[in-house]
């Protein structure tokens, strides 16, 4: 994820000026990049098995919860990418 967004940071940088986002075919390519990686860490992640002593909800994995704030929030995390007055 972090090359992802490195690699989305160079591509705002080399954006000509007068441009207030990326191109649209450049945000799709990112769009559905970021999605996969998210897609990979939840795969990668999975909830822990219920513990039938215990009562509530089994607590998530903390890589498991950065997945799903990155899958909730895109729109914000990309925020950056689509308006350049929005610092990295």
């Amino acid at each position: 994820m972090a090359e992802l967004l490195c690699e989305i940071k160079a591509a705002v940088d080399k954006t000509p000026a007068p441009a207030v986002s990326v191109s649209p075919s450049q945000l799709e390519a990112f769009a559905q990049r970021y999605d996969e990686v998210v897609k990979a860490g939840i795969a990668a992640n999975p909830l822990p098995a219920p513990q039938v002593t215990t009562r509530g909800r089994p607590k998530q994995p903390p890589p498991l919860n950065l997945a799903m704030r990155l899958h909730d929030f895109k729109g914000q995390v990309f925020a950056f990418m689509y308006d350049f007055r929005v610092p990295f």
